[in-house]
């Protein structure tokens, strides 16, 4: 107990011994735990003779709530400089990112300036960009927000708002997990996962898991059929389409209208991401592929792509 509690526990037991009556007794349980009683109280309870242990009490609580208050307005300007120290530390932080993935943006750039489109980025998009990537610090998320960054600046309207929150959700592991679907990812008039069968040995190889897969789809990056698949329609089966993977070609001559596409397609962002994730291509993933659509019935010839020079 410290010293002022002791003192007012003194005080209080003393209004109930100098009355000695049971009013006095009842007001002393009233007034426990209370710091002060008005002084007309206390000189018909206490009597004149405790008047001063009860001043003196008084005397040493004022005394400890100017010590409080004088520890309060220390701590004060001990949390305001804490405050500011991390303000100052976050600001920093942030300009290193902003700068960093800034940086990774010219480095995406296309050298050919006829590739640029004249017209400027939304100035709406640009400021919300800066918004939602200040946080990134980790280099391979970073090298992705400034792909994105020079795909804008490139071609404004390449990318959407909504496409920015969902890359801001990613992680870095997110991010890996999504680069093994890229892998298993053909341009079938636009860029699409193929997957049939995640027991297929193909895909433990090269794709992700399902549990994976699952995740990507929770993020906003995919949707994910279980049952009945995704499949692209011919309108005309008389017309070869081209599929891309890597540096080949397949040109398809449909058999019937339905060429079947697995179980998986990308969203509107994850397509958007996708696009400027980088690829590794699989010939075994590739051959594989085509091997299902022709048993599926399709005639397929492969063109290799001659790399540029």
């Amino acid at each position: 107990m410290s010293e002022v509690e002791e003192k007012q526990s003194k005080w209080v037991e003393a209004i109930g011994v100098a009355a000695n009556s049971k009013a006095a007794e009842k007001l002393a349980d009233a007034v426990k735990g209370i710091v002060a009683l008005p002084h007309k109280i206390i000189d018909c309870a206490a009597g004149a003779e405790r008047i001063r242990a009860i001043g003196e009490a008084k005397a040493a609580v004022k005394l400890a709530e100017g010590q409080v208050i004088l520890k309060l307005q220390e701590h004060e300007e001990d949390l305001k400089y804490r405050a500011a120290a991390r303000l100052q530390y976050t600001e920093i932080r942030n300009q290193e990112n902003i700068e960093a993935i800034t940086n990774e943006a010219y480095k995406a750039l296309p050298n050919d300036d006829t590739q640029i489109s004249d017209t400027p980025p939304s100035e709406d998009f640009v400021n919300l960009f800066y918004e939602e990537c200040k946080g990134i610090g980790n280099e391979q998320m970073q090298q992705i927000w400034g792909k994105l960054l020079a795909g804008e600046v490139t071609a404004p309207g390449t990318f959407h708002i909504k496409t920015l929150r969902v890359l801001k959700d990613m992680q870095p592991t997110d991010a890996q997990i999504f680069s093994r679907l890229c892998n298993v990812s053909m341009r079938v008039i636009n860029l699409t996962p193929i997957v049939f069968n995640l027991e297929d040995a193909v895909y433990k190889k090269f794709c992700p898991t399902f549990d994976q897969i699952l995740h990507l789809e929770a993020l906003g990056l995919i949707r994910f059929d279980t049952v009945g698949g995704f499949k692209w329609t011919s309108n005309d089966i008389n017309i070869p389409l081209a599929v891309k993977y890597g540096e080949h070609v397949g040109l398809i001559k449909f058999a019937h209208p339905a060429l079947q596409l697995g179980k998986i397609l990308y969203t509107e962002a994850g397509l958007q991401i996708a696009k400027i994730c980088s690829q590794r291509p699989e010939m075994e993933f590739f051959n594989y592929v085509l091997s299902k659509w022709r048993m599926d019935g399709h005639e397929i010839t492969e063109i290799p792509i001659q790399p540029a020079t």
